[in-house]
């Protein structure tokens, strides 16, 4: 698959769940992850909730520009785009939940959630590393490169985490 398809696919998911938020939607409107600079420009992080750029957004804006290159998301930097991705492509919600605690847990140690940080801010990090690791993004990410049907993609991705 190209970028073009995976954004026709992310393009039919829901802006917003309705029984509860993206994983990665509730990590912007708790003052996780990136906040400022890159897709969101020079916004306040209390002020990014209230600019209606969601995660489903993000990703259309990025790889949209993109659309004949294959996807490739091991050097992504922002963690809520990663978790969106994970999400979008069925990785199951107990992984999400606990990358999400993950990063949660070193803002919250390093007084982080709420600050502005870039989205290179946990370049090098050994948590970071441990978030993707957790994630899987990597093979999830060969998975997405190499299968040409989205349901195939799931339910590979689904049997990495059995």
């Amino acid at each position: 698959m190209n970028n073009k398809d995976i954004c026709d696919y992310i393009s039919k998911l829901p802006e917003h769940k309705t029984d509860k938020d993206y994983y990665a939607e509730e990590f912007v409107k708790n003052g996780l992850g990136q906040t400022t600079g890159g897709y969101l420009g020079n916004v306040e992080p209390d002020e990014i909730p209230k600019i209606g750029i969601t995660q489903k957004k993000h990703f259309q804006g990025y790889y949209g520009n993109i659309p004949d290159k294959k996807p490739t998301y091991n050097y992504l930097r922002c963690p809520q785009l990663i978790l969106f991705i994970a999400e979008a492509f069925g990785v199951p919600p107990s992984t999400l939940k606990a990358t999400y605690d993950l990063i949660e847990k070193y803002e919250k140690d390093k007084n982080l959630i709420k600050t502005r940080k870039h989205g290179n801010y946990l370049w090098g990090e050994q948590v970071f590393r441990d978030f993707k690791s957790t994630l899987k993004i990597g093979e999830v990410n060969r998975i997405i490169r190499n299968n040409n049907n989205i349901e195939d993609i799931k339910e590979k991705v689904k049997e990495l985490f059995k």
